[in-house]
């Protein structure tokens, strides 16, 4: 395969997986919007921060998927389905609504996400 037809590939890999994670994100999103609080964004961003930890250090993932569905997975449908911009307009929109919403979110995000980031790459270093 030439280089040109492996980058289209690649290409459409992480479209098509980048359009399943928006929608993944937005079906969640609107189920659980039963509050002011994001709980949508919240769910989704850690979710994502634990199943990218967990799949980029499980060597299971990295070395028996092909590469087009690696990226499809971690760049296109999760880095579609975590999302920094909703994050930040959400903290904005929580900071001119309720200061008290905004310190919640913000270290459950930030705190949140690492930590479940830790958890899924420490269990996947475990599965060695």
């Amino acid at each position: 395969m030439s280089m040109k037809a492996k980058e289209l590939k690649l290409f459409f890999a992480v479209g098509i997986g980048g359009i399943l994670g928006a929608l993944l994100r937005y079906i969640i999103a609107e189920s659980v919007s039963i509050i002011s609080f994001p709980v949508g964004t919240t769910i989704a961003n850690l979710m994502g921060c634990f199943v990218l930890a967990y799949v980029t250090f499980q060597p299971f993932f990295k070395n028996k998927l092909p590469p087009a569905i690696f990226t499809a997975f971690t760049t296109g449908l999760l880095g579609s389905f975590t999302t920094f911009s909703t994050f930040i307009a959400e903290s904005v929109l929580l900071f001119e609504e309720s200061t008290a919403w905004l310190i919640l979110y913000l270290p459950i995000q930030i705190l949140g996400g690492v930590a479940l980031c830790f958890i899924g790459a420490k269990l996947a270093i475990s599965k060695e």
